[in-house]
C-alpha cells in the first residue's frame, strides 16, 4: 500500500492519498509503456526525456525473476516518478 500525505503525515488515512497500481502490473514487461502511463497519471505526462531515460535504465536493470518482479518494477517506476523534479515542482 502506497500513500501520500500532506507534510509526510499519512497516519491519518482520511488525509492521505492511497495509490493502487494493480492496473499497471500487466505493463511491467514494457518499461516504456509503464513509464508513460504512470507519468500521465502522476504528473500529467510532463516527464522530461532525461528523467524518462533514467527511470527506464533503472527498470530494465531490475531482474525479471521471483514472484513479485512485476510489482517491484511498477513500484520502482512510481517511486522514481514521485522522486522526480517534475513531480516535486509546484506550479
Amino acid at each position: 500500500r502506497y500513500t501520500l500525505g500532506r507534510w509526510g503525515n499519512v497516519e491519518d488515512s482520511t488525509q492521505a492519498i492511497i495509490f493502487n497500481f494493480s492496473e499497471e502490473l500487466p505493463l511491467a514487461n514494457n518499461p516504456d509503456a509503464l513509464i508513460r502511463l504512470l507519468s500521465r497519471k502522476l504528473i500529467g505526462g510532463v516527464l522530461k526525456p532525461r528523467s524518462f531515460q533514467i527511470i527506464r535504465e533503472t527498470l530494465v536493470k531490475m531482474p525479471l525473476t521471483g514472484t513479485t518482479w512485476q510489482k517491484d518494477r511498477v513500484d520502482m517506476a512510481a517511486y522514481l516518478i514521485g522522486s522526480s523534479a517534475e513531480f516535486n515542482i509546484q506550479k
